[in-house]
């Protein structure tokens, strides 16, 4: 995944043209948001489901999908990006209710459908998804 991630991604997080970060869970279990150093390895560690994928090592550190600690990570989030505005995403879950982004933006997806036996229409919930986050935008005028 991170060689798939590198020929499409910039190397580090100092590349991109505005500032990113990710939300990672870190291997005692705490959260923390990444937004320096290897990209890749970033995004693949902020994907790793535990029990499912094994966690990224980044600087010595093993990290894994942040989401199982803070679903949207909005207070690591106000105290890097004091006073701005975070557009929050929420692929809706299976399990508890999905998190309430308060006075934050936000868009919800569908869940994906997809299962370990088959993934679906990936391309169609991607486009759904990619729709619903420029109505978003255009709307707030990011």
């Amino acid at each position: 995944m991170i060689e798939e991630l590198s020929r499409m991604l910039p190397a580090t997080f100092e590349d991109l043209p505005k500032p990113l970060a990710v939300g990672v869970m870190t291997e005692d279990g705490g959260h923390r948001l990444l937004s320096s150093g290897p990209l890749p390895q970033a995004v693949a560690a902020s994907c790793a489901i535990p029990w499912m994928f094994a966690p990224v090592s980044i600087a010595g550190e093993a990290f894994a999908d942040g989401a199982w600690v803070d679903r949207t990570a909005l207070q690591p989030w106000r105290g890097w990006r004091p006073g701005r505005t975070a557009v929050v995403h929420i692929v809706e879950s299976s399990g508890e209710r999905d998190p309430d982004p308060q006075d934050q933006p936000f868009f919800r997806s569908p869940r994906s459908g997809a299962s370990i036996f088959g993934h679906g229409d990936v391309r169609a919930r991607f486009e759904q998804t990619r729709a619903a986050a420029r109505s978003r935008l255009g709307e707030l005028k990011l």
